[in-house]
């Protein structure tokens, strides 16, 4: 037991149990902060900080804390966040963006492209579309 956990050595000291197979490979890991399960690439953390689920071999990676969510994949990815006045949607791939912001007083919502970009945003004045090229 040390302050040194994968290769990230810390100025604090967090007591730890490592779990190895028989090849050495870690399969689990209990600490002061959460706990860590491992099978083959496929990953489950759940700490102070929330809950993280990868899998590398599928490139997929499951993120969920009190600050938001998120999921991502090698061809996109989502996020949902607290905003100011709301929540946050945002969707991105290959360049290309969607996204939605909800508050109690105006919603608004993009898309973009590397060509151009749409805006909507409605509120207590009305409705408001803009359209741009890049």
């Amino acid at each position: 037991m040390d302050n040194n956990w994968d290769g990230l050595e810390s100025k604090d000291y967090h007591p730890g149990i490592e779990f190895l197979d028989e090849k050495g490979e870690k399969k689990m890991g209990l600490f002061s902060t959460g706990v860590h399960f491992g099978q083959e690439k496929q990953w489950a953390n759940f700490s102070f900080l929330g809950l993280d689920l990868t899998d590398e071999k599928e490139n997929r990676a499951i993120l969920l804390t009190g600050g938001g969510f998120s999921y991502k994949t090698d061809k996109g990815l989502l996020f949902l966040f607290p905003h100011p006045n709301g929540l946050d949607l945002t969707l991105a791939g290959d360049g290309n963006t969607f996204g939605a912001l909800i508050g109690h007083d105006r919603a608004s919502m993009y898309v973009a492209s590397p060509r151009g970009e749409l805006d909507i945003v409605a509120d207590q004045s009305g409705t408001n579309i803009r359209r741009t090229s890049k």
